[in-house]
C-alpha cells in the first residue's frame, strides 16, 4: 500500500453524459530495510480516461470509467540483486467506479478502481545463508482508492 498525490484535470462535456479526464500522480518514497538491504521506491504515474455516468441526480453523480495508465516504479537500492537503480515502467489498462458530491463552488469526488499492468517486476537480494529472498514486487491487479476535490474553470 502507498499514498499518491494526485493533480486531476476533467473535461465534463455538457449536455451528454460522459466526460474525460487525466491525472498524474507522485507516490512518496517507501524505506525497506532489512539486515544491509536498503531500498527506496517512489512512482509516478499518468491516466487518462473516459467516463460515462450511469446515475445522475441534482448533487450528484456516479459514473464508470475506463482508460489507460503508465508511469514507473523509481527504486534507489543497496545489496540488491541485479540492483541497478533503472526504473520500471508499468503500464495497463484502468477501470473505476466514481462518485461527484456538488460541495458548494466545487465538487467532492471518490474513486476506486484497479489497474492491470502489463508487466510485475520482482526486487530480490541474497540472505546471510545466500538464498533468494523478495525485497519488493509489483503485482498483475493494482486497486487505488482516490479522494479528492474538483473546482470548476469555466462554466
Amino acid at each position: 500500500a502507498s499514498v499518491r498525490l494526485l493533480a486531476l484535470a476533467r473535461l465534463d462535456l455538457v449536455g451528454t453524459r460522459w466526460s474525460f479526464d487525466w491525472a498524474g500522480g507522485y507516490s512518496p518514497p517507501q524505506h525497506l530495510r532489512e539486515g544491509s538491504v536498503r531500498g527506496d521506491f517512489a512512482a509516478v504515474e499518468q491516466q487518462v480516461r473516459g467516463c460515462v455516468a450511469f446515475l445522475r441526480s441534482g448533487v450528484a453523480r456516479a459514473d464508470a470509467c475506463g482508460g489507460f495508465m503508465w508511469g514507473a516504479v523509481i527504486p534507489k537500492t543497496t545489496s540488491v540483486d541485479r540492483g541497478n537503480d533503472s526504473w520500471r515502467v508499468i503500464a495497463g489498462p484502468t477501470a473505476a467506479l466514481g462518485l461527484q458530491v456538488r460541495t458548494g463552488p466545487g465538487h467532492a469526488r471518490l474513486d476506486v478502481g484497479t489497474a492491470f499492468p502489463f508487466r510485475e517486476y520482482s526486487f530480490l537480494y541474497l540472505g546471510a545463508g545466500g538464498e533468494r529472498k523478495q525485497f519488493y514486487s509489483t503485482d498483475g491487479v493494482l486497486f487505488f482508492v482516490s479522494l479528492g476535490w474538483l473546482g470548476t474553470i469555466s462554466s
